[in-house]
Parts: C-alpha cells; sequence; structure tokens
C-alpha cells in the first residue's frame, strides 16, 4: 500500500511538471505577442504547479521513509 500511494504521488509529481512546462512554454509565446497579463497569470499557474510537484515528492518521499522505518523494526 505504501509503495503504490508513493507511486502515484511521484506520478502526481511528474504530471504537474509536465503541466507546468506546458504553460510555461504558453506563458512565453504569449508574452511574445504582447499578453503580458495573460502570460503573468499563467506564470503564478505554473509555480503553483511547481510547489505541488514539490510536496508530491517531498510526500512521497515521506512515505517511502516511514515503509522502510517500519520493515526495520
Amino acid at each position: 500500500m505504501q509503495q503504490n500511494g508513493s507511486g502515484r504521488l511521484l506520478k502526481f509529481a511528474t504530471r504537474s511538471d509536465l503541466a507546468a512546462r506546458e504553460l510555461s512554454r504558453n506563458a512565453a509565446d504569449l508574452e511574445s505577442h504582447g499578453f503580458e497579463e495573460a502570460a503573468a497569470t499563467l506564470r503564478g499557474d505554473v509555480r503553483s504547479l511547481r510547489v505541488d510537484a514539490i510536496r508530491y515528492r517531498a510526500l512521497a518521499g515521506g512515505l517511502i521513509y516511514m515503509s522502510l522505518a517500519r520493515s526495520s523494526q
């Protein structure tokens, strides 16, 4: 169960990273066409997605650590 949960969290992190990359490209494209406000809004979303990815990875690491700690007892 722990490995399954950590695997899911790592998948969520990867998806968040991919979405952040795509939005970052879109923001750059919008900015190059003069839509600075829309680009700034997208960049805010990019930051949120990157924070989510970091949190998912941290939670996955915590689950893995907990399962290792339990198995060593």
